[in-house]
């Protein structure tokens, strides 16, 4: 009992230390998403993820403001700034929550679609008007309104975002499965889970339930350590599992080199075809067409050259096959090299 005792007291005097790492956790997490490049992806969660990174940059400054609180003390300006920020955390979490279970797809639950419609923009304006009313009405606005703020988009942002990464990886584990990315999925749906208690429900004490009962006070007696310890292990654990499951989109883009790769390799292959099927043609026209009447013209020639009297006729039709052999000649030239393609450029020339 008197280890605990001293843990306990340890753990009083260094709040400060664990503000710090539960803020660079939150902070981990959010530039780990902003730097993964997610632009032009298939993936649909990519459309919103800048909102789980908006709320761990965000949300990593509020526990360094609430540090920065511990040491100097509380003022009203700062005060206003962390209950803020709080806020703005807590909605980027609860919209990041919100369009998960909204993406639905062809494999989502009968549950999911109902719970979907549910989900419309109008539910975080209107948590927000009830916190604003419940910390306009109390002697507190400020903690008042701070946890009512962690009860209903702390909590419900939390909650829907362990659930909503649970069905994202089963609606799409076939395309998952081999990128072994189930082990990160899981992992960050138990600590979202987790943090919805620490982070939503254990509060600072109030005069009103549940926070008058369950609090951080009454967490602290119960498990000799500050929720703040805990909710430093799910921001540390969450950034962790996050990083693995941006492993998608490296994959999604080794995915597309691969399938580029291949149709350059099947392009290159067909212009080679091209190409050969080209050469041939022209053997076969040379053969065909010039080199046969080149040699007709050459037997036509020895016969005029072994007969003195051979008559005029014999050497005109001579050279009319030799006319025909240049007039080809040139049309296969035409072909091979139109020098209007030359002269105007390929697009006029089409």
């Amino acid at each position: 009992m008197y280890l605990l005792d001293l843990i306990q007291e340890w753990s009083k005097n260094n709040l400060d230390i664990i503000f710090f790492i539960s803020g660079f956790g939150f902070f981990i997490m959010g530039i780990a998403i902003l730097v993964q490049p997610k632009k032009g992806s298939e993936f649909r969660i990519a459309d919103f993820f800048w909102l789980l990174a908006a709320f761990g940059l965000t949300h990593g400054l509020n526990e360094h403001l609430d540090m920065w609180s511990l040491i100097r003390g509380r003022y009203p300006f700062l005060d206003f700034v962390r209950w803020y920020i709080l806020v703005i955390s807590y909605i980027f979490l609860l919209e990041f929550g919100r369009n998960l279970i909204r993406m639905i797809s062809p494999g989502s639950s009968v549950l999911q679609k109902q719970a979907a419609k549910f989900l419309g923009w109008w539910c975080t304006p209107l948590l927000a008007a009830f916190i604003v009313f419940k910390g306009v009405f109390s002697p507190d606005f400020w903690m008042v309104a701070s946890i009512w703020t962690r009860y209903l988009f702390g909590f419900i942002g939390s909650l829907l975002i362990g659930l909503g990464l649970s069905l994202y990886y089963r609606n799409n584990e076939a395309i998952f499965r081999p990128i072994k990315v189930k082990k990160y999925f899981l992992t960050c749906s138990i600590a979202f889970y987790i943090y919805c208690f620490l982070g939503g429900l254990v509060v600072p004490k109030a005069d009103f339930a549940p926070s008058s009962w369950l609090n951080t006070e009454s967490f602290l007696e119960a498990v000799y350590f500050p929720v703040q310890f805990f909710r430093a292990v799910c921001a540390l654990t969450a950034a962790w599992a996050i990083a693995g499951i941006l492993k998608i989109f490296n994959w999604e883009v080794r995915s597309k080199l691969e399938v580029s790769r291949d149709r350059l390799r099947k392009m290159i292959f067909k212009v080679s075809k091209l190409e050969e099927d080209e050469r041939r043609r022209i053997a076969e026209d040379l053969h065909d067409h010039i080199g046969q009447n080149l040699a007709i013209s050459k037997i036509r020639l020895k016969t005029i050259r072994e007969t003195p009297a051979s008559s005029s006729e014999a050497i005109d039709n001579v050279l009319e096959l030799i006319d025909e052999t240049i007039a080809y000649t040139r049309s296969l030239t035409f072909e091979l090299s139109p020098p209007i393609l030359h002269q105007l450029g390929f697009v006029p020339a089409v």
